[in-house]
């Protein structure tokens, strides 16, 4: 991790405190949405994966679910902020899921020797370095693995912007 890194800071600042409440925050920021994209992503990993990594798991919204498609595939989070990782280690541990593993890291600085068929991330693009994070989850990637991310972004369109700002 770079000595000052003004994208780390801000995850710290924003998001301190808000374990307990960011799932809920989540659901009602989207109107429900939320689901529906993380359901979508699940149905996008590609059949009998043995690997899957989620990138900057937050309280382990996703981790769960992909878990449970896929009881035989090694599952691992991958989390910046310690008070969230406690919550997604919760979840799972109620659920039972033996495929999961948490690591504490930056996306960008998370490394594994062993390739993934697939890595998810949900909201991670606004905050990550973009052009450290893809070099290095491509090569964590098997040839012909997939990088699934989805985040809120810019309208397209003129006429959208207006309720874009007003909902953001």
């Amino acid at each position: 991790m770079q000595a000052h890194d003004a994208r780390v800071e801000l995850v710290h600042r924003f998001f301190s405190g808000t374990g307990t409440t960011y799932d809920a925050v989540v659901h009602y920021a989207t109107f429900g949405i939320d689901r529906r994209w993380k359901r979508r992503i699940i149905e996008l990993l590609p059949p009998n994966p043995r690997r899957i990594l989620d990138l900057a798991c937050g309280t382990g919204s996703s981790t769960p679910a992909i878990a449970e498609q896929f009881p035989h595939c090694r599952v691992i989070g991958a989390e910046l902020r310690e008070e969230y990782l406690e919550i997604a280690r919760s979840k799972i541990h109620k659920l039972g899921w033996p495929n999961v593993n948490f690591v504490l890291s930056r996306a960008e600085d998370y490394r594994s020797v062993e390739p993934f068929d697939c890595v998810v991330s949900s909201y991670l693009a606004k905050y990550a370095d973009l052009e450290r994070l893809i070099p290095v989850t491509k090569a964590m990637l098997r040839k012909g693995g997939l990088l699934l991310m989805h985040d809120f972004t810019y309208p397209p369109r003129p006429c959208l912007i207006p309720i874009w700002r007003l909902y953001f």
